[in-house]
């Protein structure tokens, strides 16, 4: 690699001295460790993901972050512990961190009476509806099982994802898997429902992603198709890059010479999950693979 001279540097540019970093942030560890301090560095001195890493890695406790915006880019970089120093107000800033206690151990300050007031309404509204989600959540489920039941009883439902939707948490988007061994075929189905058809129907739900699905229920919607368990266990078994791909997917939409997961887009229809399995057949194998299970083992009967 050829070296970088300062004088071929475009600037202004900051440049940061890597072993200096690593000095003062060992330095300042150490002298609270030798007074039994513990520390939480504030990361407005440097903003970075991978020097509050080193912060952590040396010995501090959590980070400090300012606002909101900041304890957001450190939680999507994995930080774990994070205390914002200043007083959130607005509900829009509260909904965020409710969203954040969700993945990190958060905590924050107030200063006046206000913000405490305006915190804790946010935040007990915010679990209100995390609440209300969770109990649709179960509904949801129990509505896609007894319906598959209903109407094809002689299916196993062997996975379902749901999928809420923030605005509306009557409103669900599902994909289910189910198999059908007498006929030895399996089946998708993708959809949306209304846990409370008398308060919203399934038509008036925001469309997904993906489209709205059809049909005439009000409760639930859906498009479906089937495939032989044989065929997607030949393709498995005999196409490297299907095989790789097998190690993703969860809903398997098999196609001639495509495939894709379901759960991103209409049955039928191509996303960032499809792969042309017919045209690179003949290509070197993909590699390396990870080595993960695969979501549907039970179709491919390896259980």
């Amino acid at each position: 690699m050829p070296t970088l001279s300062t004088s071929d540097l475009d600037t202004p540019l900051i440049t940061v001295d890597f072993d200096r970093v690593e000095s003062n942030v060992r330095r300042m560890q150490e002298s609270c460790d030798g007074r039994g301090l513990a520390f939480r560095p504030h990361i407005k001195t440097h903003k970075l993901p991978q020097i509050a890493r080193m912060q952590l890695d040396a010995g501090a406790v959590g980070i400090a972050c300012q606002k909101v915006g900041e304890a957001e880019v450190m939680a999507e970089a994995g930080i774990g512990d994070i205390m914002i120093t200043f007083p959130i107000i607005g509900s829009s800033k509260v909904r965020r961190l409710a969203g954040l206690a969700k993945t990190v151990s958060l905590s924050t300050v107030a200063d006046s009476t206000a913000g405490v007031r305006g915190l804790s309404a946010g935040l007990a509204a915010s679990l209100a509806f995390v609440a209300l989600q969770g109990v649709a959540l179960h509904a949801a489920r129990d509505i896609v099982r007894t319906t598959v039941a209903r109407i094809d009883p002689q299916e196993r439902l062997l996975d379902t994802a749901l999928s809420a939707y923030p605005a509306n948490p009557l409103c669900w988007s599902f994909v289910t898997v189910a198999v059908d061994a007498a006929h030895g075929s399996y089946h998708l189905r993708r959809g949306q429902l209304s846990v409370a058809p008398a308060i919203a129907q399934v038509a008036s739900c925001p469309a997904s992603i993906a489209g709205r699905a059809s049909g005439g229920d009000a409760q639930l919607a859906w498009q479906d198709e089937r495939d032989s368990v044989a065929h997607l266990r030949a393709l498995q078994a005999t196409n490297c890059r299907f095989n790789a791909w097998m190690r993703f997917a969860r809903a398997p939409s098999v196609g001639a010479g495509e495939a894709t997961d379901a759960r991103w887009s209409p049955i039928g229809s191509r996303n960032f999950s499809t792969i042309d399995y017919g045209e690179g057949a003949a290509a070197p194998c993909p590699h390396p693979v990870p080595g993960w299970g695969y979501p549907r083992a039970d179709l491919l009967g390896r259980h």
